[in-house]
């Protein structure tokens, strides 16, 4: 789940926080190995950082990529993910100031510093100088490649299937790269504290660039179930898998990948789970849907996860707003079926935002479970109908108004902001604004 005041909800604090700490293991670095008050020296540092700079988030990217077992020990996967976004776009920005330092570092620093005369350069010798111009040249080519990859995102025209295969070069540029970065850091610069780290990140991502290579993402995380029930509507698809009670603890709100042979693995959010079955409820539509409507029951499925940590929490004391989007509102259900025995000392109100409410086998389900509650009058359901299930900005304001102490949203990242926003005008505290994050590119 994000709390949108965290660090997560805010990827430019976390980035920038990494850059200043990247910058201040530089300045030590300076204290134990001083350089020569010339321009040449000070352009090559400048030049040096914001290639760490650079290679830090790098590496980070591939790291995460891979959904490493330990990733959730400090965060849930949903938050790393538009961590992961961010930071490729800052990396990205990062490569354009590296690839010009020395033109900016040549422009800007001689009018602000007086420097001494620099020395003539002696020209190195031995292995790394014969590597010296691979290095710089495939550093080029590569890092064009790379922007490109990243510029790929934006491009929503592209399939996710394709744009997630395109994204399989990028441990492949970064292994290139890494011939950059070892053979063009000085010697002295490997002793410093910046060094010893830019060392031993490089050596942990290029192990997860060939774990992503050799197909292994994600594997610790899998675990296989069968297919015991397959339900279709106009608008969604309802699965349901049986797994051993041994297989890892699966919760309504968290999420799971699942892995059709033959195809990539996608995330869903999980509507209902218990010790030995997960359900799944998606739209009717694209390409993954097509796919998975060609499972058999019986079918043997792979399963990856579970990731996230979306949990609806009940008003215990105070008045909450729960509000699901389309297919989102499946992250209603499984919440609700907890109040059936249990009583709220607050008072609950549930926005359902869809098209065609009459038509909705998922409202009229949603419902009946409302109707089984023991906390039933204190629970208000209001279904918002529209052509395009959208709400318009006076109603969110308006519903904003009665001062929510938490607010709960599972649907398109655009509505949730719009939620977020009014809330937060209409004195809601930002810490208790709750949302899926689910827009994973």
């Amino acid at each position: 789940m994000i709390k949108l005041k965290t660090l997560y909800a805010h990827p430019l604090q976390a980035i920038g926080f990494l850059l200043l700490v990247l910058t201040f293991l530089h300045f030590i670095g300076l204290k134990i190995e001083p350089v020569s008050f010339t321009a040449r020296a000070y352009i090559g540092e400048f030049e040096f950082l914001t290639g760490i700079w650079c290679w830090t988030l790098a590496s980070l990217l591939i790291i995460s990529a891979t959904r490493p077992s330990f990733i959730e020990k400090f965060g849930s996967l949903d938050q790393y993910y538009r961590l992961h976004k961010i930071t490729g776009y800052c990396c990205a920005a990062l490569t354009f100031i590296h690839i010009f330092s020395k033109e900016i570092g040549i422009a800007v620093l001689p009018a602000l510093l007086s420097f001494e005369p620099a020395q003539p350069k002696i020209k190195g010798t031995g292995i790394t100088s014969l590597l010296r111009p691979f290095a710089i040249d495939s550093s080029l080519i590569v890092a064009v490649i790379a922007l490109i990859l990243i510029a790929a995102t934006l491009c929503l025209f592209i399939r996710y299937r394709f744009w997630l295969k395109m994204h399989r070069l990028f441990p492949l540029c970064y292994i290139i790269l890494a011939v950059h970065v070892f053979v063009l850091m000085k010697a002295n610069q490997w002793v410093t504290p910046l060094g010893i780290f830019t060392a031993l990140l490089t050596i942990i991502s290029i192990f997860y660039c060939f774990k992503s290579l050799l197909g292994f993402t994600g594997k610790s995380h899998c675990f296989n179930s069968c297919l015991t029930e397959k339900s279709l509507s106009d608008k969604y698809l309802k699965l349901t898998f049986t797994k051993s009670p041994s297989a890892p603890k699966v919760t309504a709100g968290n999420f799971i990948f699942i892995r059709k042979q033959g195809e990539n693995p996608h995330p869903y959010t999980v509507a209902v789970a218990d010790d030995t079955t997960i359900t799944v409820i998606i739209r009717n539509k694209g390409y993954f849907a097509e796919q998975l409507k060609k499972l058999n029951i019986k079918d043997k499925v792979l399963l990856e996860g579970p990731y996230g940590s979306f949990f609806l929490e009940p008003p215990w004391h105070q008045s909450s707003l729960w509000i699901g989007q389309g297919v989102g509102m499946t992250a209603l259900f499984s919440a609700v079926s907890k109040l059936v025995n249990s009583k709220i000392g607050g008072s609950l109100h549930i926005l359902i935002l869809t098209r065609d409410a009459d038509h909705d086998n998922l409202v009229a389900e949603l419902k009946q479970n409302i109707d089984k509650t023991a906390a039933k009058s204190k629970i208000t359901l209001k279904i918002h109908d529209s052509l395009n299930g959208r709400i318009s900005q006076q109603e969110i304001d308006s519903l904003m108004r009665q001062r929510y102490s938490s607010v709960y949203f599972c649907g398109d990242a655009k509505v949730r902001d719009l939620f977020f926003k009014s809330y937060v005008r209409q004195g809601g505290i930002k810490q208790n604004f709750y949302s899926e994050h689910c827009l994973w590119r």
